[in-house]
């Protein structure tokens, strides 16, 4: 909850709120309570912290794939002729 609350107030609240609105149109089961839940307590409630906890997976998922892009070619250019480079 410690981040939460100043992700939401410095600009995740409005991305969050039209997802959630867009769950809510989509008949998402539970959008409705969500949404209902964020617009009475905003960041400081379960639903703001479950975003937050899966943006930071997101987040891990995708620097852990570009670090191991980034391993791959860095061990094929160790290969090449620096000429080539």
């Amino acid at each position: 909850m410690q981040l939460t609350v100043p992700l939401w107030e410095e600009g995740l609240a409005e991305p969050a709120l039209v997802a959630v609105r867009e769950g809510c149109d989509r008949g998402l089961p539970d959008a409705q309570a969500a949404l209902a839940d964020l617009e009475r307590g905003g960041g400081r409630t379960p639903i703001a912290r479950a975003i937050v906890l899966r943006l930071a997976r997101q987040l891990r998922r995708r620097a852990r794939i570009e670090a191991e892009v980034t391993s791959l070619a860095r061990d094929r250019l160790e290969r090449t002729l620096p000429e080539l480079n």
